[in-house]
C-alpha cells in the first residue's frame, strides 16, 4: 500500500469510529452540526485511541513506519490525534493532505494538526464552484455556515491566509469574498482584506452581532440563513454606500444610479415576503426589463446575468445596486403602510374601487370590457379580443384556459396583445418574446402561479413546447436537470418543478401543427379582410389627430379601471347547475377536450360575473351558480371557437376558398396571379394556402410545369360557409328545458 491508501484507509476507520461514537455525535449537536449527510460528505471521524488495535504489535513494522511518518503516530507510537473530531483535509487532486482534530475532552492542546507545519486549504471544492466564498475562522464555523444552508464557507485557520488560498483565489476566479470571524481577534485582518482586494476581487467585512463570539456560537442561539443574509446585504453599504437619486410617480419608482437607471413596477405590500416586480433597467445604450423575486438570490443571479449580456457591467456592482433598490422598495412599503396610502399603481382610491364595483354590477359589462379595448385603438375583431380577454381572467379560476392567436405578419397579432397586457394587472402576467427549454431551467417554481404566461410566436422547438403542453394539462412542468454538488464537486441530478395554475397566450403565423396542438389551445383567428384593414387605418389616422392628446387621459383611466376589475374578483367556486342539460358534438374524439373547455368558458363568464350573482353556501364552502344569461354569452362566443376548430378547413384557408368560388362563376379555370389580384396576399402565402386546399382535394391543378403558368379548379367537393356548431344546445332551448317539470 502507498501512502495515500494507508491515509485512506485511516480516514475510514476514524469516520466508522465517529458513526460509532455517542461521546462524538453529540459533542457536534451540542454545537449545532448535526447534519448526518454533511458528515458524511466530509468524512469526519473520530479518535478514540482504538487505531493501535487494529495495527501489527511490531514496533518495526512498514505500516507503523508510515503513520509515524505521516504523524498520525507520535514516536511512541501513541495517537496523535486520540480524543479528537478529525477533519480529513483534501488537496485539489482529492489526495489527503492533512488531519485536523478537535479535542473534545478538554485536554490541551485543543487543536491538532497532523502534519503540523501544513494548512491546506479545507472545502476547496466551494471555491473551485462557487463565484462568492465566506472566508471564516475555522472549520467548525465553515460547517456551521453550512448548517444554515451556506455551502461556500472556506476556513483560514490560526494562520490567516495561507499560499494556497490565495492561489485558489486567483486559479478559481473567485468574484467576491465576505470575510466573516464573528467577534474573534483575526490577526492581519486589514492586510488580509488589501491582500484579497488586490488580487481584483470584491472583499466585504461582516459586522458581527456583538453577542456572538463566532459563527458557531450564532448557530447554536438560533441564527438562521436570512440574517446573514442580511448581513451581507449590510456589509455592501459598508464598503461604498450608494447614494442614487430616487423619485417616485405614477408610472414607478425611478432610481438612477448614474451609469444605469432602474424603473420598478408592481409593487405591493399584499405580500410582504416576496419583493417581486416589474424591474426595467436601462444604461444610454440598452435596456432590460424582466420581473424577478429581489429577496430570491437566484433570481437576482439569473437577472444580473441577463443584464449582463446587454451592458457592460460587474456582477458585484449590478447586485449593490439591486440591493439598495431592495432598500428603497421597503422604504416604500414602510411608507405605504404607516400613512395607510395606496402604492402608485398597484392598488385602488375609494373613488376607483366604487367605480370598478359599478362596472362589475353593470349588465353590460362585457359591453363595458369591448369599449374599454376600442379607447385603446383596438377595433374590430370583437369575438377575438373579447375570448382573449377571457382567457386572461381564466387564470383566477381552477382550470385555466390557453389560446393561440392565429395570423399573418402585420395583421395585430402583437397589437392584441400588448392591449391585454395593458389591461392585465402588472403582477398578475408574464411575458416572453421568446422562451428557451434552458430559460425554463431558471424560472422560479412559482412564477406562473395563476397568471397570464404570454409567449409570442411560438418557437417550434418541441422541448418548450412540450413544458409548455405539460403547463396546460398538468398545471406544472418537471424538469430533470444535472448540477455540480458544491460539497462533493461531483455532478447529479435534481428535480425543479414549476407550478402554475396559469393561463397561456400564444402567437402564431400558421394553424397549430397537429390536433394535439389544437386540443389543448384554442385557435383564435384574426379577421384579415378589407373590411377590417379599412377599420384599421381609420383608427391609426384618429391617433395622428388632435383629438388624440385628450384620448390619453381617458386611455389611463380605462386601463385602470379594467385592472380594478380583476383585482376585485374574489377567489370562489362557480357551479353550472344545468350541465345536464347541455348537449355538445361528439363526433370527434378531440371534443372530450373541448366539451370541458366550453364548460370553462361558462364558469369564466360566471366568474367575471360574480357580483351579479347571490352567493350561496353547502356544505360550508361558497360558491354562485351560472345563469342562462351566461350561457348565452358562451353560446355566443361558441360559432367562433369551436366552429373554427371542428372543421377541416381553417379560417384563412375557408375565406381563399370562398374568394376563388367568386372567381370560378365567369371561369372554369384560375391563375395564380388572378387569385393574388384578388386578395391582395402576397405571393408566399398564396402559395401555402393554394396547396393547402389542393392536399385536401377542394381544388385540382393543372399545368404549371417547366415554368408554365398554374391553373387551379374547384373540384366536386363543397364545404359549408356557415360557421355553426351543429349538436350544440341553444340558449332557447336551454330555457325551455329548465322551464319544464322538475326546474325552477
Amino acid at each position: 500500500m502507498n501512502n495515500q491508501e494507508i491515509l485512506k484507509s485511516v480516514v475510514e476507520y476514524y469516520h466508522t469510529s465517529f458513526l460509532e461514537s455517542r461521546e462524538a455525535i453529540s459533542y457536534l449537536a451540542s454545537r449545532g452540526i448535526n447534519d448526518d449527510e454533511l458528515l458524511r460528505k466530509f468524512k469526519v471521524g473520530y479518535s478514540s485511541g482504538s487505531l493501535l488495535s487494529i495495527l501489527p504489535q511490531d514496533s518495526g513494522d512498514e505500516l507503523i513506519a508510515v503513520l509515524k511518518q505521516v504523524g498520525i503516530l507520535k514516536d511512541d507510537g501513541t495517537e496523535t490525534l486520540k480524543d479528537c473530531i478529525v477533519f480529513p483535509v483534501y488537496d485539489p487532486n482529492d489526495n489527503i493532505a492533512a488531519f485536523y482534530g478537535r479535542r473534545i475532552t478538554g485536554q490541551m492542546p485543543l487543536h491538532v494538526w497532523v502534519p503540523n507545519d501544513r494548512r491546506p486549504v479545507w472545502n476547496y471544492r466551494a471555491m473551485k464552484s462557487a463565484s462568492q466564498v465566506i472566508l471564516v475562522s475555522g472549520i467548525t464555523d465553515a460547517l456551521s455556515c453550512m448548517i444554515m444552508g451556506l455551502g461556500n464557507a472556506v476556513p483560514i485557520y490560526d494562520t490567516g491566509l495561507t499560499p494556497e488560498h490565495i492561489q485558489m483565489l486567483k486559479d478559481y476566479r473567485t468574484e467576491k469574498v465576505f470575510l466573516c470571524f464573528g467577534n474573534k481577534v483575526v490577526e492581519h485582518r486589514l492586510s488580509m482584506k488589501e491582500k484579497i482586494t488586490s488580487l481584483g476581487i470584491d472583499t466585504y467585512e461582516l459586522d458581527f452581532p456583538k453577542e456572538y463570539e463566532d459563527i458557531n456560537a450564532a448557530l447554536i442561539s438560533g441564527f438562521r440563513k436570512n440574517q446573514f443574509v442580511d448581513l451581507i446585504k449590510s456589509a455592501y453599504s459598508i464598503f461604498g454606500e450608494l447614494k442614487p437619486t430616487v423619485s417616485k410617480t405614477d408610472d414607478g419608482l425611478f432610481i438612477d444610479f448614474g451609469r444605469r437607471s432602474y424603473r420598478i413596477k408592481g409593487i405591493t405590500t399584499k405580500n410582504l415576503e416576496q419583493m417581486k416586480v416589474n424591474i426595467k433597467v436601462c444604461d444610454k445604450d440598452n435596456f432590460h426589463i424582466d420581473t424577478p423575486d429581489l429577496y430570491t438570490a437566484k433570481s437576482r443571479s439569473i437577472f444580473i446575468k441577463q443584464i449582463r449580456k446587454i451592458m457592460p457591467a460587474k456582477e458585484s456592482e449590478i447586485e449593490r445596486e439591486l440591493l439598495c433598490i431592495i432598500g428603497e422598495v421597503e422604504k416604500v412599503w414602510g411608507e405605504s403602510i404607516m400613512a395607510g396610502e395606496t402604492i402608485a399603481g398597484q392598488e385602488m382610491t375609494e373613488s376607483e374601487k366604487e367605480q370598478a364595483v359599478a362596472c362589475l354590477k353593470d349588465p353590460n359589462l362585457m359591453g363595458i370590457i369591448k369599449q374599454g379595448f376600442e379607447v385603446l385603438g383596438y377595433v374590430g375583431d370583437d369575438s377575438v379580443k373579447i375570448i382573449t380577454f377571457l382567457v386572461a381572467i381564466s387564470r383566477k379560476i381552477d382550470q385555466p384556459l390557453s389560446c393561440t392567436i392565429v395570423s399573418q405578419n402585420g395583421a395585430g397579432k402583437s397589437f392584441l396583445i400588448d392591449t391585454i397586457l395593458e389591461l392585465t394587472p402588472e403582477e398578475e402576467y408574464v411575458h416572453y418574446n421568446r422562451i428557451s427549454p434552458q430559460a425554463l431551467l431558471y424560472v422560479d417554481e412559482h412564477e406562473f402561479e395563476n397568471k397570464v404566461l404570454v409567449i409570442e410566436e411560438k418557437t417550434g422547438n418541441g422541448e418548450t413546447e412540450m413544458s409548455i403542453k405539460s403547463l396546460q394539462t398538468r398545471k406544472k412542468i418537471t424538469l430533470a436537470l444535472p448540477v455540480r454538488d458544491p460539497v462533493t464537486a461531483k455532478i447529479k441530478t435534481v428535480t425543479h418543478t414549476i407550478n402554475g395554475n396559469a393561463s397561456v397566450i400564444m402567437t402564431a403565423r400558421k394553424p397549430n401543427s397537429g390536433d394535439d396542438d389544437a386540443s389543448l389551445c384554442l385557435e383564435l383567428y384574426l379577421d384579415e379582410s378589407k373590411f377590417q384593414t379599412e377599420l384599421i387605418h381609420e383608427a391609426q389616422k384618429e391617433a395622428m389627430t388632435l383629438e388624440s392628446l385628450s384620448k390619453k387621459d381617458k386611455q389611463k383611466a380605462v386601463i385602470r379601471k379594467i385592472r380594478s376589475i380583476q383585482r376585485l374578483l374574489k377567489d370562489v367556486k362557480v357551479i353550472i347547475p344545468f350541465a345536464s342539460e347541455l348537449k355538445f358534438p361528439a363526433e370527434w374524439v378531440r371534443t372530450r377536450r373541448d366539451h370541458v373547455r366550453f364548460l370553462n368558458l361558462i364558469k369564466i363568464i360566471t366568474f367575471l360575473h360574480q357580483y351579479q350573482r347571490p352567493l350561496k353556501t353547502s356544505g360550508g364552502r361558497d360558491y354562485i351558480e351560472s345563469t342562462v344569461d351566461d350561457y348565452a354569452i358562451a353560446y355566443g362566443l361558441a360559432k367562433d371557437l369551436f366552429g373554427e376548430t371542428f372543421r377541416e378547413l381553417k379560417k384563412p384557408q375557408r375565406e381563399l376558398l370562398n374568394t376563388i368560388e367568386k372567381l370560378s362563376d365567369t371561369t372554369d379555370v384560375i391563375t395564380r396571379r388572378e387569385v393574388r389580384q384578388q386578395t391582395g396576399m402576397q405571393d408566399y402565402s398564396l402559395r401555402k394556402l393554394l396547396g393547402d386546399l389542393v392536399n385536401l382535394e377542394y381544388l385540382t391543378v393543372t399545368e404549371g410545369k417547366q415554368g408554365k403558368c398554374y391553373y387551379y379548379k374547384l373540384s366536386e367537393r363543397n364545404v359549408d360557409s356557415e360557421k355553426v356548431v351543429i349538436g350544440l344546445t341553444t340558449p332557447l332551448e336551454l330555457m325551455n328545458r329548465l322551464a319544464g317539470p322538475g326546474y325552477q
